[in-house]
């Protein structure tokens, strides 16, 4: 007997592994076509890495109490001490910094929506080469880095320095460069990249990724490289310093390294501009007021207490550096207003200020000691004035009166009394333990050397602790009671190194604020020249005006002699009498 379930069943076998094949083939294409392209997409592209803000040290709250400007003033002069750097001048921006940059000038600006996309945008510097990242979380699952691989390189035509674009990655492949730049310039331009890497970067660089085929770079011209640091290396008011260390990278003074600590790091010498051994001999008269160690035992505690700011400190710092008889009315009052002072010091403001100025007793006279130069004048006259040297005149209807000489000690002596002298700028920025980073520049030392009609005006500039000497050379000329030391700025000179007119301007500028008029010396900004006027002097001796009164011009001729820089050079003030 057949059973007919048992017919029904029998061909089920050969549909089953037909349907098993067909599956297979559907599986494969799938995986060829779908699932491997994905899978390799993931493989090859798929990042999920993700860099915090804490990570790359970026301040997200918007109290960053150490800007960019304030950072780069102050350690400017990390080793202006350091003889073992050549007492330098340091510049550098670090990586941090730059990423603080593009979080508060791009990140922090864009909408929600769009910091989903791209949550992230960075600076990573390597061993030999600047990395530019930018996350991106596409389609709320799919994430990946787009890397942008650049190298630095120092170029003379155009003068500037080139980021030249060596590879581009996208996940973990790489050398899209060409194809993506090929892509991306229909969409977009270099104009565009630079005006956006300009407004959200402390410098500003040029785009030049889509001009050739196979060249790709960002550009830094040596003129933006200038301009950003006039902005962000903020001294203005005492600008002839922010002019030198701009004219220095200028000069290509700075020796550059990309890759330090992170860093484009750029160092310069201050040697060759401690001293001129043509102009000046440099031991002669300059003081060595020891102001760092004073600067720093004090000002942290002074900082830290809220006693010192930014409104006092420059006073502050002039009071501790060169004591009471150095400051201003202004700056008197300000120490005078520091009730602090005697417990921070340990001793009153009287008994600091006698030790501070007893350092310039060490070459020449003390403070108290020093006799003006008027005042010197004067006395030589009214003493040569005797009744036989009157009578003589009145017998002769004329005669020479006196040849008064003021030496270079003497004008040394007198010129240290100038509130020049302590005349700067204090800067400070607190650091990540708390503590403080104190910097100075100041002007701490006014001599001259005269030599046959040529005075050289030497200034010492103090730059946290180191010198540098400053030569100014004036050609010598004079009219009835007055001489004029007309500044030459073709020969002015920092050290050995000769000022261009630039500097030469910008420093006349300061000297003018600087100086002050003391009546017989002072400094004309608009004809730089330094005026000696003996005129007034000399008319106030009584024999004098009892001469002019009985109708006797008063000729009063002033000469610089000196025989060379090391020879004690003098001021000849020739005073004669002559009747109409």
């Amino acid at each position: 007997m057949v059973d007919d379930n048992n017919l029904a069943v029998q061909p089920a076998p050969v549909k089953k592994k037909k349907r098993h094949i067909g599956l297979w083939v559907t599986l494969i294409v799938i995986f060829v076509i779908v699932i491997l392209p994905i899978g390799l997409i993931f493989a090859f592209f798929f990042d999920p890495t993700h860099t915090t803000n804490e990570e790359l040290g970026v301040k997200t709250s918007g109290a960053s109490n150490d800007d960019l400007a304030k950072r780069l003033v102050v350690d400017l002069f990390d080793y202006t001490s350091d003889a073992s750097m050549k007492n330098s001048l340091s510049i550098s921006i670090n990586e941090q910094e730059v990423n603080q940059a593009l979080y508060d000038g791009l990140l922090s600006t864009l909408d929600e929506n769009t910091s989903s996309v791209v949550p992230q945008a960075y600076l990573d510097v390597g061993e030999d080469n600047y990395t530019f990242v930018v996350e991106v979380n596409a389609f709320g699952f799919f994430k990946t880095r787009v890397k942008l691989i650049t190298s630095l390189e120092m170029i003379d035509n155009p003068k500037g320095l080139r980021f030249n674009v060596d590879d581009l990655k996208i996940g973990r492949l790489g050398r899209f460069d060409d194809i993506t730049f090929s892509v991306l310039k229909n969409n977009i331009t270099d104009e565009e990249i630079t005006k956006t890497l300009n407004e959200n970067l402390p410098i500003t660089l040029e785009s030049h990724l889509f001009e050739a085929k196979d060249t790709h770079y960002l550009f830094y011209p040596h003129e933006n490289f200038v301009a950003d640091m006039n902005k962000m290396i903020n001294i203005d008011s005492i600008s002839f310093f922010k002019d030198f260390i701009i004219d220095m990278v200028s000069q290509r003074k700075f020796t550059f390294d990309f890759y330090k600590d992170k860093s484009i790091h750029g160092l310069m010498s201050l040697q060759d501009f401690h001293n001129n051994a043509t102009y000046c001999s440099y031991n002669d008269y300059v003081i060595d007021f020891d102001a760092k160690t004073e600067i720093n035992r004090y000002l942290p505690a002074l900082l830290s207490s809220g006693n010192v700011t930014s409104d006092n400190i420059d006073a502050i710092t002039k009071f501790i550096s060169y004591g009471y008889s150095q400051l201003s009315d202004a700056e008197k009052t300000t120490i005078d207003n520091a009730s602090y002072l005697p417990t921070t010091l340990g001793k009153t403001v009287e008994a600091y200020s006698a030790e501070r100025e007893a350092k310039f007793a060490t070459k020449g006279a003390a403070l108290a000691d020093v006799q003006p130069v008027d005042t010197l004048v004067f006395n030589q006259v009214k003493d040569a004035l005797t009744y036989e040297k009157l009578a003589s005149i009145y017998l002769n209807n004329g005669g020479k009166i006196v040849d008064a000489t003021v030496n270079e000690v003497n004008l040394h002596d007198v010129l240290k009394t100038n509130q020049v002298i302590g005349f700067g700028k204090t800067f400070y920025r607190q650091t990540d333990d708390g503590s403080y980073k104190i910097v100075y520049i100041s002007i701490d030392n006014l001599y001259v050397n005269i030599v046959n009609n040529n005075i050289y005006f030497i200034i010492g500039i103090n730059i946290n602790g180191y010198e540098i000497t400053m030569v100014l050379s004036s050609i010598v000329s004079g009219t009835n009671g007055k001489m004029f030391f007309q500044l030459d700025g073709d020969n002015t000179y920092l050290g050995s190194y000769k000022l261009p007119l630039g500097l030469f301007n910008s420093f006349s500028s300061l000297l003018a604020s600087a100086m002050g008029d003391t009546g017989w010396f002072s400094y004309d900004d608009d004809n730089k020249c330094f005026i000696v006027d003996f005129s007034e002097t000399v008319n106030d001796v009584p024999a004098i005006q009892e001469l002019k009164d009985n109708h006797y011009n008063i000729n009063v001729q002033i000469s610089a002699r000196g025989a060379n820089i090391d020879a004690n050079g003098y001021l000849n003030i020739s005073v004669s009498a002559s009747k109409d």
